[in-house]
């Protein structure tokens, strides 16, 4: 047991990181990350979610569940992101568990948390059940899209967004008539003009940094969920000779309240 949450751990520390090193890295039309953030998040989150609800039968029973109880947390699919994120949330007060001040989360954070569960049940297969004409669900991409500006209002301040913006026109506009550039297209598919993908390229690449900090901020109250659940567990084990987890919460070691961590950090972080 206590190496195969090792593992698991590893696991879901790696899916987590590969995500936000992906986005960090992302630009306006890569697409290619973007899938890659949002499948490695979405596995990442629901492996987790899975291990703080094994943890806490562990604590109470000493005997793990069965994989049907947890997966039945899951949903039909047994995948349901936003079921087992109800079903772990109800253990916060149990645990006297709280989000820090400043890090509650707000409607945003529960689009995205929505957005990570369709994307776990059924959007991750998107283009190939379009490919056989299996799924009529919005393109992950297209809502993707839509978080991502609607953290760009939210986050930058309004005074740096219309600074920017006006900046970034009169370029284009000076500049425009004098490039050769191939037909854009945006995330969603729609064709842009020149000033249309300088905007959403620099839209983008400022909503990056704030919506890795609201990746983080999914983690925090989780992360300390699963401090008080592992020492639970070891102040019952004090009795044998070793512990029956491990500290599982050194795989969210990347996990912080500090909101200059993903603008400050070096490139290989987390």
């Amino acid at each position: 047991m206590y190496r195969l949450l090792q593992n698991e751990g590893h696991l879901f520390q790696g899916c987590f990181k590969s995500s936000i090193v992906a986005l960090r890295r992302g630009q306006s039309a890569d697409r290619g990350r973007y899938y890659a953030a949002s499948f490695n998040f979405a596995i990442g989150l629901e492996r987790l979610l899975k291990v703080l609800l094994i943890l806490d039968n562990w604590r109470r029973e000493r005997c793990l569940p069965n994989s049907q109880e947890i997966r039945r947390h899951g949903g039909k699919s047994g995948h349901d992101i936003e079921r087992l994120y109800a079903a772990v949330k109800e253990l916060f007060a149990v645990y006297r568990v709280s989000c820090p001040a400043g890090f509650e989360p707000d409607d945003l954070d529960l689009d995205l948390l929505s957005y990570f569960s369709d994307f776990a049940k059924m959007s991750r297969y998107f283009n190939l059940d379009m490919l056989f004409e299996e799924f009529k669900g919005e393109d992950p991409l297209a809502r993707w899209n839509k978080l991502i500006l609607d953290v760009y209002l939210r986050d930058l301040p309004r005074l740096q967004r219309i600074h920017d913006e006006d900046e970034l026109d009169a370029m284009a506009e000076r500049i425009e008539g004098n490039v050769y550039h191939m037909p854009n297209k945006g995330m969603t598919g729609e064709s842009l003009s020149f000033r249309e993908m300088v905007q959403d390229n620099s839209r983008v690449a400022r909503a990056l940094s704030p919506m890795c900090l609201r990746f983080l901020k999914l983690l925090i109250p989780l992360k300390e969920l699963l401090i008080r659940v592992r020492e639970r567990i070891h102040e019952d084990d004090d009795h044998t000779q070793s512990a029956t987890v491990p500290y599982m919460e050194e795989f969210l070691d990347f996990v912080c309240t500090d909101r200059t961590i993903v603008d400050e950090a070096p490139d290989d972080w987390p």
